[in-house]
Order: structure tokens, then C-alpha cells, then sequence
């Protein structure tokens, strides 16, 4: 029969879909349901940089610990990165009582912090970042729960996995309408972790990065051949944290080419917390490129001549150069170069070039 603890922790878990989940309250309920002292919901990406500690019953010390040095050493964390959703992870049974005390994860952080045992429980797993569900407890228990029966701490559980598949699917949903919509522009987008690590990339983002040698296939991560444009691009990725509207930041591909990176933090939508990622469009941008002289023309309010003329001096072209190929004067050029200085309230030919590359 279904306990008042138990029907909290259920009613608790629909909020998993909320645009922000009240992730204190659910692990509250979690932690009692499943008996133990503390519970903790971690995610790691695959390089094993940690993204996400949110926690309950953990003080400020052990969560400082933690975060600074210990989740290099966290053995579940290890054991978990290659773990599909539903498998339980245990310290005692995964190295023995007696090696896990030489273990600096036990001897050093665990035992400093009081700690007996850590059941971790898989509640997400893809290619670019596992998260989990751990149980902290200051004495050691021969089953997965000392507070309730196992049905029903299998069935919080799958509930559990359940919401957060729920939750991902919506997120891959609302990533692909992001794509489509800009699908005919020829930008393209990704989810990436302020490592580099990619969460969750669209077909055309992929066949770009993988074109320009941009991403590690086996890392799925973001990569340079030069060592200083990639790390402009790291501290790009950690300024849009702190950016709401975001950073931009571009790198060289070949002379005259680069690939720039609109990098916004995700919404809320798009993560299971407060997980640094940033929401990334790339656009590959071209020395080569000009403005549509019809496009010219309306915005500066210039004729099909001067428009023709301005076309030509932002695709590089000198005013002689641009008589020589029309076949007139290159005085007659030079009135109209007058005629759109006034137009622009430019006083030089290079603003000229400046306004027009506005349309690129």
C-alpha cells in the first residue's frame, strides 16, 4: 500500500517537466523515499568535467570539496560514464570495504566527510553527459533502501527516468524547431558544454564542423588546430555564461573564410537544471560575399546605378575599375560616389564600404 512519503515523492516528480524543476524538493522526496541521509544529482560530461551538482542534506563544505578536487576522484562518477539509464552503482560494491579505504575517494573525502556509503542510480545517458541520482549515507546498508520496500523504490525510480526521458524528448524537439526554422538560411546550431563538449548537435552543424576539421568525432567536442584560437573560443564559451545576450566569436578557416560562433546561454528548456550550456549557431561568414544590389538600393535609397557602383566597392573593386568594366567615365563614377556620400552621410569612401557590408 501506498505511504504518504511515497505519494509525495510521485506528485513531486511531475514537476521534472517544469521549465525549471524544483529540484531541491525533488530530491527531498527521493532521499526519503529511498532512505539515506543526503541525495545529490550529478552530471558529468564525457571528458568527466562535472556540469551540475544540485543537493540536499550536503553541507557547504562537503559541496566545496566536492566541486574543487573530489569529483576527479569520484569512483562512481568513473564506473558511471559509460553506464546505461537504470543501473545502480555502490561503493561498497564496487571495489570491497576493505581496498575502498585506501581509495583517495573514500580515505580523503568520504571518511573527512562522514560519509559510509554512496548508492548512485543512472537517470541519463548519451554520448555527451551522464547524469545521476546519488544516496549519501553515514552508515552502511545491505540494500538499496532501509526506509522502504524495493517495489517501491523501483517504481519511484523508472518513474524517475521516465520524467527526465520525458523531458529530453521535448528538449530534442524544441532544439530540432530551432534548426528547421533557420534550415533555409544555412546556419546551423548545436548544445555545447563550457568545455566544448557537444551536447547535441543538427545534422548541418555536424557536416560543417566535421568539413572545417572543427570537432573530435571520437570526443564529440569541439577542437582547433591552433592552440590560441581555441582557447579564445573556451573563454568565448565561459563569457556567454555570464552574458544573457550573448558572445560572438569567429575563427579562421581558410584565407578569406571563417566560421562564426553566435553563443547564447541555453534555455532553460534545453537543460535539466542550472548545467552550464550555451545554445551555439554557427555562420559561416566570407570575405567574398556581397550585398543583393537590389537589397542596396532600398535600404540606402539609391538608384540601380549607385547601387550597381556601391555593390562593386564592397566587393573590392576601385571606381576605376568599376568604369572600366561598366564602360562609362570614371567621372561619371565619381558623381555617384558623391551622390551616395550624401545619401549615407559618409564623408570617405571606405564608410561607404562599412554601410554596405551592413546587409552581408
Amino acid at each position: 500500500m501506498e505511504n504518504a512519503t511515497f505519494r509525495r515523492a510521485l506528485d513531486a516528480l511531475r514537476h521534472v517537466a517544469d521549465p525549471t524543476p524544483p529540484w531541491k524538493d525533488i530530491l527531498t522526496e527521493a532521499r526519503d523515499v529511498v532512505g539515506a541521509d543526503a541525495c545529490t544529482l550529478v552530471m558529468f560530461d564525457r571528458m568527466h568535467n562535472l556540469l551540475l551538482m544540485e543537493h540536499v542534506g550536503i553541507d557547504a563544505a562537503t559541496e566545496r570539496d566536492y566541486k574543487e578536487h573530489y569529483y576527479k576522484e569520484d569512483i562512481l562518477a568513473a564506473a558511471a560514464l559509460d553506464s546505461p539509464v537504470g543501473l545502480w552503482w555502490d561503493t561498497v560494491d564496487l571495489v570491497g570495504p576493505a581496498p575502498m579505504r585506501k581509495h583517495p575517494f573514500y580515505a580523503d573525502f568520504m571518511h573527512e566527510h562522514r560519509m559510509a556509503q554512496i548508492s548512485t542510480f543512472i537517470v541519463l545517458a548519451q554520448p555527451g553527459r551522464r547524469a545521476a541520482i546519488s544516496f549519501e549515507r553515514s552508515s552502511l546498508s545491505a540494500t538499496q533502501s532501509a526506509a522502504t520496500d524495493s517495489s517501491q523504490r523501483q517504481r519511484f525510480m523508472a518513474t524517475l527516468v521516465a520524467a527526465v526521458a520525458q523531458r529530453e524528448d521535448a528538449a530534442r524537439a524544441q532544439f530540432d524547431v530551432v534548426e528547421s526554422a533557420f534550415e533555409q538560411t544555412g546556419d546551423a546550431h548545436l548544445l555545447v558544454a563550457a568545455s566544448g563538449t557537444i551536447l547535441r548537435c543538427s545534422t548541418r552543424a555536424y557536416e560543417i564542423l566535421r568539413r572545417e576539421r572543427l570537432i573530435s568525432v571520437s570526443e564529440m567536442r569541439l577542437v582547433h588546430a591552433s592552440q590560441a584560437v581555441m582557447a579564445g573560443l573556451t573563454s568565448a564559451l565561459g563569457r556567454a555564461l555570464q552574458v544573457p545576450t550573448g558572445v560572438s566569436y569567429a575563427v579562421p578557416l581558410t584565407w578569406g573564410r571563417a566560421l562564426r560562433y553566435e553563443i547564447v546561454p541555453a534555455g532553460p528548456s534545453l537543460r535539466i537544471s542550472h548545467e552550464p550550456v550555451m545554445l551555439v549557431r554557427l555562420r559561416e561568414i566570407s570575405a567574398f560575399r556581397t550585398p543583393a544590389e537590389q537589397d542596396l538600393a532600398a535600404f540606402f535609397s539609391l538608384t540601380a546605378a549607385e547601387a550597381r557602383v556601391l555593390h562593386s566597392l564592397v566587393a573590392g573593386h576601385s571606381p576605376a575599375e568599376v568604369a572600366a568594366v561598366g564602360g562609362v567615365a570614371e567621372r561619371t563614377i565619381r558623381n555617384q560616389l558623391a551622390s551616395m556620400m550624401r545619401k549615407m552621410s559618409c564623408s570617405r569612401q571606405a564608410e561607404l564600404v562599412r554601410l554596405g557590408t551592413l546587409l552581408l
